[in-house]
């Protein structure tokens, strides 16, 4: 590391501990910067390479939501998408349910938004990079964040499940993760917005455990990053509803890989 760089490292951490709300505008700052420069790019790397194969790819990953969503898909639903970039799995979510709600901490990224989107039944929103309160009045049935969560400083990720908890009387969360077992997680700075955070299982059960989930399902989807598993997991928000102990039934939620 060169002097420079060791010495903003520095600087952003006492930013950090100090200013109330750093966390957030850096974020906010980061991707508008990413969505003034190359937002394509920033938001689905490997399918970048025009418009067509950008809106494409929203539609197969639309496709396995649902796969992942199984008898629970309802059209009848509302989506609140957090983390949508410029709309591209939203809009392809906007064919298969009664309505979606994109959020996206970067302002920029929601102007592209709303100037791209061909559809009526969808709607963007500047969130405030760590809560959902500005979706409140939507009363999502499905949360989805993808491509996002590994992303995220931890406390913020943590802030957003517990935020969809509070949301979510009777719903869904869908999210994906970079999963690696064991103690070799890769880790960043909380002020790093765009270095990929990992998590075993452990951590994600704690995290459902303390939120009141129960974990419906969990689909394996291909990794490019050796060793790691991308996990796209179900998670239901049911009020009422008797908490397994995944401890006690194995250990494990129900897993299904995808080639």
């Amino acid at each position: 590391m060169t002097l420079a760089s060791h010495a903003k490292v520095i600087a952003n951490s006492l930013l950090l501990r100090l200013v109330p709300n750093y966390r957030n505008w850096k974020m906010r700052r980061d991707w508008d910067r990413r969505a003034r420069a190359a937002p394509r790019e920033m938001t689905a790397t490997f399918d970048a390479a025009s418009w067509d194969a950008y809106w494409a790819s929203g539609v197969r990953d639309a496709w396995i939501i649902l796969e992942a969503l199984g008898a629970a898909y309802d059209p009848a639903h509302t989506v609140l998408e957090s983390g949508c970039g410029l709309g591209r799995l939203s809009e392809a979510l906007a064919e298969r349910f009664r309505s979606v709600v994109g959020i996206d901490v970067s302002g920029e990224m929601v102007r592209q938004a709303r100037a791209l989107s061909r559809r009526r039944n969808v709607t963007y929103l500047e969130a405030d990079g760590s809560s959902l309160r500005v979706a409140e009045d939507a009363s999502p049935d499905v949360i989805v964040a993808w491509t996002v969560f590994r992303h995220l400083p931890r406390p913020v990720m943590e802030s957003y499940v517990a935020e969809a908890a509070r949301l979510l009387d009777r719903g869904l969360l869908v999210f994906e993760v970079q999963h690696r077992p064991g103690a070799r997680q890769r880790a960043a700075p909380d002020f790093n917005t765009i270095m990929e955070r990992e998590y075993d299982r452990d951590a994600l059960e704690s995290l459902r455990r303390s939120n009141g989930f129960r974990w419906a399902t969990t689909r394996v989807l291909p990794s490019a990053e050796p060793d790691t598993e991308t996990w796209l997991v179900v998670w239901e928000r049911t009020v009422g509803s008797l908490d397994i102990d995944l401890q006690q039934v194995g250990g494990h939620p129900p897993v299904v890989r995808t080639p």
